[in-house]
Order: structure tokens, then sequence, then C-alpha cells
């Protein structure tokens, strides 16, 4: 009971001003300042553990460092506020201090940025880089002109367009196009912009992102292959065949190829007259080679080959082949 007694009187003796002295109010900012000391104070005792290979915690440390960029910022917005009510021509009190200061630490933010996309945490990746490149615009660093002067901006953009790929977030990587396209990996971005666009149907910017794809990377083979569907698409059917032979030539255990050729050839029997008998049985056969392989190289792919080779063996008259996909179709 005594003990308990204790416990209680000691909070209000705590909160209890001391007799005859006025309480001070804490200026806003001042509490920002104690608050950035702290957390650097924090980021700085883990990361020192980090240089002397101790145990830390590399998830708090990151934290505290993105905490330290939010804080700094809100303290630089009140200060500049303060100056404006004040002399036009008087500084920002802690700016220069503090930019200063965390320009040696923003990098870190990109370390960051890569340690989840390395844990494959991509949307912790894609907030660091985000971060990364909006911090470049607050007018704390209004004297850095990262915009111009950081290197780093156009590659933390390509990690972020990257991570919103693997998270299907298709605005996100059409945001980021732009400045990513700066940055080395341009094929890569490239691919996943064409990517995002055909998600959206929207045919006129796959169009557009594919001519520069077959400009910049004529050999790639995922820009050659989207120019197949696109030809296959716009009814240019024999040059399909042409790329995807060539495709298959240089990789023949890629599957695709084989698919976007048997439908190339189905399509031009379409174009046929029933007359002409004998080119359609020949491009019946042709058709079969294509498809017999694309199943063979990808037998999970069933409700696309099956419908096709149903109607190729139907048209050979190969009975046993027939009533064979018959059966998986009937399943």
């Amino acid at each position: 009971m005594k003990k308990m007694l204790i416990l209680l009187v000691l909070p209000l003796l705590i909160a209890t001003p001391t007799r005859g002295k006025s309480k001070k109010e804490v200026a806003p900012s001042d509490s920002l300042l104690a608050l950035l000391t702290m957390q650097k104070k924090k980021y700085d005792a883990e990361n020192e553990k980090a240089y002397l290979k101790q145990k830390y915690d590399t998830i708090a440390m990151f934290s505290t460092l993105r905490q330290m960029f939010i804080t700094a910022a809100k303290l630089d917005s009140i200060e500049e506020k303060a100056v404006k009510v004040k002399t036009d021509g008087q500084r920002v009190k802690y700016r220069a201090h503090n930019a200063e200061m965390l320009d040696a630490y923003r990098r870190n933010l990109y370390v960051a940025g890569q340690f989840y996309m390395n844990r494959q945490d991509y949307r912790n990746a894609r907030q660091y880089f985000e971060f990364y490149i909006d911090s470049a615009s607050f007018p704390l660093f209004s004297a850095q002109n990262y915009a111009t002067t950081d290197s780093l901006m156009a590659e933390a953009s390509q990690r972020a367009l990257v991570a919103a790929a693997e998270l299907h977030d298709t605005e996100s990587i059409i945001a980021h196009s732009h400045l990513a396209l700066k940055a080395g990996e341009r094929e890569q971005t490239l691919r996943l912009l064409y990517g995002a666009y055909r998600e959206l149907r929207d045919e006129d910017n796959m169009r557009r992102i594919l001519t520069y794809g077959l400009v910049e990377f004529p050999n790639s083979v995922f820009f050659r292959y989207a120019k197949s569907l696109q030809d296959l698409h716009d009814g240019n059917l024999d040059n399909v065949i042409a790329i995807s032979d060539t495709l298959i030539k240089e990789h023949p255990e890629q599957p695709e190829p084989y698919y976007a050729a048997g439908v190339a050839c189905l399509k031009k029997i379409d174009r046929l007259s029933t007359k002409q008998k004998k080119m359609r049985k020949e491009l019946y056969q042709q058709a079969r080679i294509y498809l017999e392989k694309y199943r063979k190289l990808s037998p999970q792919q069933q409700q696309r080959w099956a419908p096709l080779l149903y109607r190729t063996y139907y048209n050979l008259n190969l009975g046993t082949q027939f009533r064979e996909i018959e059966k998986l179709l009937t399943k």
C-alpha cells in the first residue's frame, strides 16, 4: 500500500511547476531543433556500430535517417515563415547549417532504398528512393541545387520505377520514366514503360515506346518480339513469321516466338479461299510445327495452344492427335 501511494504521488510531483517560477514556453523551432539533435545522435550511434562491425538495427537506423530530414524540413518551414513576417533580408536561421549537415547524410537515403530492393521489399524501397528524389526540392536545400548537381537523381528514379513495376503500379512507372530515362538502364526502363502502357491498353504510347526501343536497341529480343505482336495486331503476318523465325534461330528455347508464328500462319489461312487447298494445307502444316514446339516449351499454357492445335489437327485430318486435344478441352 505504501509503495502504491508513492507511485501515485510521484507523477503529481513531476507535473507540478516549481513554486515561485513561471513556466517558460518552448518555441516550436527549439523543440524541433532538439528533436533533430537527438535523431542525429541516435543515427550516428547506430552507424558507428555498423562501422565497428557490431550488432546494429539497420531498419531503425534508416527510419531515423528519414525522420531527420522530415524534422529539418519542418524546422526550416517554421523559420522561413518567421523570416517573412520580419525583415525581408533576414536569412532563415538554421538553413545553411542544417543543409550542410544533412548533405553528408542524404546519399544514405539512396543506400536505404537499395537495401530494401535487395530484400525485395519494393514498397519500402520505392518510398526511400522517392524520398531521396523529393528531398532535392526541399527549400532547405535550395543552395545545393541537387536537380543539376546530383548524379544519383536519375538512378534513384530508375530504381523507384523498377520497384513500382514489381508493385504493378503503372502510374508510378510512367511518373518516374522521364527522369529514369536519363539513367544508365535505358532498355530496362523502356521495357517497363512499354509494359505499363500495354497494361493500360494505351496503344499510341505503346507504339511510341516500341519505336524508341527498336531504334536504340535493334537487337533487343523484347522489342523485336513486341514488334511481332504489333505486326500480328496490324495484320502484317509475313513480318510476324520473319521476326519469329529470326528469334527462334537465336533463342530456340524461348516459347513465345513459336506461338506468334503459329497464330500468324492460322491468320494467313483465314485470308485464303476454300479453293486454295494446297496453300491452306501447307500453312496448317507450318502452324503445326510452331504450335507443337510451343506446347512442348509451355505445357502449362494449355488455354493458348490447345484450341489452336485442335483446329490445326482437324484440318490436317490427324485423328489421333485431334482426339487427344479434344479430351483435354472437354475435361
